[in-house]
This record gives C-alpha cells, sequence and structure tokens, in this order.
C-alpha cells in the first residue's frame, strides 16, 4: 500500500540519517593530516600557492615554460618547475629564496648537493653520501626510515632504479596518516608528471625516497 511504501521510505531515510556521521567520520579517519613539526613561513605559503595555481600546465612537445626560463626548453623539467616556482614568489612578494633558502639547478644531484652544502638535508635512512650518517635533533640515534615527516615546502628527492643519484623531484604539501594502519602519506606537488604539473602522494618509507631538502634546520 502507498502507506506502507512511505512507511518503509521514512524508516530507510531515519537509517541514512543515523549511518552519515559514521561514515563521514571514516572518510575523515582516512585523511588525518599531519599537524606540522614547525612553524610554516609565509614564504612556503607563497610558493605552495604558486605551485598549487600551475597544476595542470603541460608540456608542449617537450617544450616547458620552465625549462625555457632556466635556458633548457626541452628539459627534463621537475627541477626547473620548482626552481620557476621560487623565482615568482620572489618576485610577487619581493623575497630573495632562489639561491638563498632553495636552489637553482637543472642537472641530477646538484640541488641534493646544495642542501646537503647548506646543512639542510634529511636522508630517509641510512648515510649521506660524501657526508656520513644524521640523526634528527632531539633523538639519540641515526635516522631510520619512516623518523622524519617532511614539512610544507620541502623538497623530496628520488630515485627510481634503486641507486642514489637523484632522478626527480618534488614539493611536499602536507602529509597525511592512515589513523588505522599508521601509514604515513607524503602529499606533493610536481612538475613533469609525466608531462604536466601534478598532485602526487608517496609512502613515507617508499624506497624511492632519498631524501629531503628541508626548510628547516632538523638534523
Amino acid at each position: 500500500s502507498i502507506f506502507s511504501m512511505r512507511k518503509k521510505t521514512l524508516c530507510f531515510s531515519v537509517l541514512l540519517l543515523l549511518l552519515f556521521p559514521f561514515c563521514f567520520s571514516a572518510v575523515l579517519a582516512d585523511e588525518e593530516r599531519i599537524i606540522p613539526a614547525y612553524p610554516v613561513p609565509d614564504y612556503v605559503e607563497h610558493l605552495l600557492q604558486v605551485a598549487s595555481e600551475e597544476i595542470g600546465y603541460t608540456e608542449d612537445h617537450g617544450i616547458t615554460k620552465y625549462g625555457t626560463w632556466a635556458g633548457d626548453p626541452a628539459a627534463q623539467w621537475c627541477a626547473e618547475f620548482q626552481c620557476w616556482c621560487v623565482d615568482q614568489v620572489d618576485q610577487r612578494w619581493g623575497t630573495s629564496l632562489l639561491r638563498n633558502v632553495y636552489p637553482f639547478y637543472t642537472s641530477s644531484n646538484t640541488g641534493r648537493s646544495w642542501f646537503v652544502r647548506e646543512g639542510r638535508y634529511v636522508v630517509r635512512k641510512g648515510q649521506v653520501e660524501n657526508w656520513g650518517y644524521q640523526w634528527l635533533k632531539g633523538q639519540d640515534h641515526f635516522i631510520r626510515s619512516g623518523d622524519y615527516i617532511p614539512q610544507p615546502g620541502d623538497w623530496v628527492f628520488f630515485n627510481w632504479t634503486g641507486g642514489s643519484d637523484t632522478e626527480h623531484v618534488a614539493l611536499v604539501e602536507y602529509c597525511t596518516r592512515d589513523p588505522i594502519v599508521g601509514v604515513v602519506l607524503v602529499h606533493v606537488i610536481e612538475g613533469n608528471n609525466p608531462s604536466a604539473v601534478a598532485r602526487n602522494t608517496y609512502d613515507l618509507n617508499s624506497p624511492s625516497i632519498l631524501g629531503y631538502g628541508t626548510v628547516h634546520d632538523v638534523a
């Protein structure tokens, strides 16, 4: 009967209302954002704003504005993208970040080497090549994989083939933790992915991550 159908519909609606908070909480739980361990400088907020504005930019037959700006229009342009973004912050907000807080570079290992010289490179685990073993400030043991949670504005360096040379770099936006299994994901904005600027996520313990050029002096 119509009354019976209305009664069933009402019961179903009430059930949905009762279940919705739990479903919504579960979604939020999967997206638990980790609060940065250090204050986020204004210039990092600006850098992330500039980088996010570029999301969706796609290379044109291998040519990008970032490579053109850096002097090589057809470059493999992950580093060029990040350096360009830093330069944009300098131009818009009158800062002097490029070559001071962040490197200008266009070739493998040069960016990581710059952070090493500045004393702001954190290895994911083990030994920093040509430097030695590290430990985080306030800790009494060498860095283990997962010890350091990257901060907004850090640069994360990758190697895809199991070697030690840097083959990719990305800009850390924030990190999240799965409250059930404890997995930490690093959320980044990156160029050359594989032909566009895009957001991406990586497991904190991914063997492809070599380490981080850091905003703060943490090790």
